[in-house]
């Protein structure tokens, strides 16, 4: 019994580690954690903060934030976002919307597209957070096409801190 409880902790313990400090958006009222060893930064005409890994191939993956206003059954919302996402970037959609668990219980989506911007094929996570019964934020992970994967349990990990600002 004693070692699996040690094993246990070694575990969460070791998942944990994988995460970097609580970051809090005063202006957007919510939380979460970055992954371990992001940088944080302001980007002019952004209201959050964008988190970011180290530059590769001149692109830094990263993670930013935007709110929609958004009064309606969340269920209907991710199905409408990822028509925009289509139309407006012209990306392909490569995992539908599905529900995502957050450790808040907030209503979350998740899902994946790719589309090519500056030159560059890029590959997209969508997380859709319902913060409150009437706004959205939207958290974007955004990575090269080629190395993308590579970041989905750290990302997914760092979305799951998601919660309303305390």
């Amino acid at each position: 019994m004693r070692s699996a409880l040690l094993a246990l902790l070694l575990i969460a313990t070791a998942a944990w580690a994988e995460l970097g400090p609580l970051h809090k958006e005063d202006a957007g009222k919510f939380e979460f954690r970055p992954p371990a060893g992001w940088k944080v930064m302001e980007f002019g005409g952004l209201k959050y903060k964008i988190h970011h890994a180290a530059a590769k191939d001149g692109f830094a993956p990263n993670m930013n934030f935007m709110e929609e206003a958004f009064a309606g059954d969340f269920k209907d919302y991710p199905p409408q976002a990822m028509r925009m996402v289509e139309t407006m970037m012209k990306a392909k959609i490569t995992a539908q919307p599905v529900a995502f668990k957050l450790d808040s219980g907030l209503p979350c989506s998740r899902s994946v597209f790719e589309a090519n911007q500056q030159g560059r094929d890029l590959r997209f996570i969508s997380f859709l957070n319902r913060l409150d019964d009437k706004k959205v934020v939207i958290a974007t992970f955004t990575s090269l096409l080629a190395d993308s994967d590579k970041w989905d349990a750290s990302v997914a990990e760092s979305i799951r801190t998601f919660a309303q600002a305390k």
